[in-house]
């Protein structure tokens, strides 16, 4: 990882602790820790309502909320609505890479798949091919009949995998 983007991940972890906000890695980090390289990783987090402040409908930033750590662009994302169960409980089992935390593999699946751009559906196939997601577990977190389920058990039936 270049060095710039290690403290920028370093440095917003500090700020997010400070807050007292929980958070994860997310996106291009995520994938490397789960091990899919990544040329140029982006600073993502999924990052808990302790981040932000509500006015009625406005949401905005708490202060002290990063933005960037130099020239490296720091992105907090929220829970949109309809999956903040699911990605409260991403938060809540983070896992541990040099004492910042990082979403697991099958939350990782879950906000791919959410997404369904052909790069997000690529990194799907590449963590389900590695054998770093448990299916069942990834499966369970969408609702019988979902398109997100059917394009997770796709996946898994092009790769010839048993889940």
């Amino acid at each position: 990882m270049p060095p710039l983007v290690l403290r920028a991940v370093r440095e917003a972890h500090a700020a997010y602790a400070s807050l007292g906000a929980r958070h994860a890695l997310i996106g291009d980090l995520a994938m490397v820790f789960h091990g899919q390289p990544r040329q140029e990783p982006d600073v993502a987090f999924l990052v808990g309502h302790e981040a932000f402040e509500t006015r009625g409908l406005v949401v905005s930033f708490r202060a002290g909320v990063p933005l960037a750590v130099g020239d490296v662009a720091v992105d907090s994302i929220v829970a949109p609505a309809p999956f903040r169960a699911i990605l409260d409980e991403a938060l809540d089992r983070a896992l541990d890479l040099d004492g910042v935390p990082v979403v697991t593999a099958e939350h990782l699946v879950f906000m791919k798949l959410i997404s369904t751009s052909r790069r997000d559906m690529a990194d799907v196939e590449a963590l389900v091919r590695s054998g770093s997601v448990d299916v069942e577990r990834a499966r369970r977190f969408f609702g019988i009949g979902s398109l997100a389920a059917a394009a997770l058990d796709g996946i898994v039936a092009g790769l010839s995998i048993d889940a």
